[in-house]
């Protein structure tokens, strides 16, 4: 029987751990998008009490969240981390909480690596009380498009096949979707798409090393990158995908995903048929 999983999450948990322990490294994406992510907090007219973070980054989106005061101190000794190196350091796919007793479950750049997303939503529902919220960040389908065409055009060219050298991203209407079928109400998913210049492709490649974000497909190839391969892959990135500063970009899709656990408080749709105006008057104004 073939494994149904896409991801080795034991050499994701090695990866990471070893980017957490990195010195002196500014993991500036994850920063980044931590910022854009608890921004969207502001905007929730609800206080928090009991907060888990599901991560793989501890600590980085705590102290967003206190820096930026939009949890107090006090509020933090209610914050709890799942997840590689976390509170509870454990595979992030389980998630050993309670039924209805947090407020608010936040995700920063971590279920990009998910083996069962639906089963991590409905967990999520699940342990969330009552009007609780799910706030999440994940990279989506067009992240390193340039450095998968630029090995895909290289492997082809040397090998005349290529190999699973990126993986694959959810898009957003699917994972919109996803969230409303584990349960979730009042949903919303919308995405930034951002650019990263660097001086060259080695550069790009050393930031996703030291971010723990390099490729864990179970289907990868396990044998060392060839060196000519490598440099076509290079001399590929480099001619098509070079700007007018002579520095090569990075694509990175970020998709935001906020769903509330259903109470009978919220507000709902209304029925087909209960508006007083009808559309074709609407537009005769």
């Amino acid at each position: 029987m073939n494994n149904p999983n896409l991801f080795d999450l034991n050499l994701l948990r090695s990866r990471q751990k070893k980017s957490i322990n990195l010195e002196n490294y500014d993991n500036f994406l994850h920063r980044e998008v931590g910022e854009r992510l608890t921004d969207k907090i502001k905007d929730v007219n609800k206080s928090f009490e009991k907060t888990l973070e599901i991560t793989n980054k501890p600590e980085l989106i705590r102290s967003i969240l206190l820096r930026n005061n939009l949890f107090s101190s006090k509020k933090l000794n209610k914050y709890f981390i799942s997840g590689i190196g976390g509170d509870i350091e454990i595979n992030q796919e389980f998630i050993p909480i309670s039924e209805n007793s947090i407020d608010l479950t936040i995700s920063n750049l971590t279920f990009h690596w998910a083996n069962d997303f639906v089963g991590i939503l409905y967990q999520i529902n699940q342990i969330l009380r009552p009007d609780g919220f799910f706030l999440a960040s994940l990279f989506g389908e067009d992240t390193l498009i340039e450095l998968k065409q630029s090995f895909q055009l290289a492997e082809n060219e040397i090998l005349g096949k290529t190999n699973n050298r990126i993986s694959p991203f959810i898009d957003i209407k699917t994972a919109g979707n996803l969230l409303q079928r584990c349960g979730f109400k009042l949903c919303v998913s919308d995405i930034d798409k951002i650019k990263i210049q660097y001086k060259s492709p080695l550069d790009l490649l050393h930031d996703l090393r030291s971010m723990g974000e390099t490729n864990i497909l179970l289907e990868r190839e396990k044998t060392f990158l060839r060196k000519d391969i490598l440099k076509k892959t290079i001399e590929i990135y480099s001619n098509k995908f070079l700007d007018k500063s002579n520095k090569i970009s990075a694509s990175f899709d970020i998709i935001y995903l906020s769903g509330w656990k259903y109470h009978e408080s919220q507000q709902k749709p209304l029925k087909p048929g209960s508006g007083r105006i009808s559309i074709s008057k609407a537009l005769d104004k």
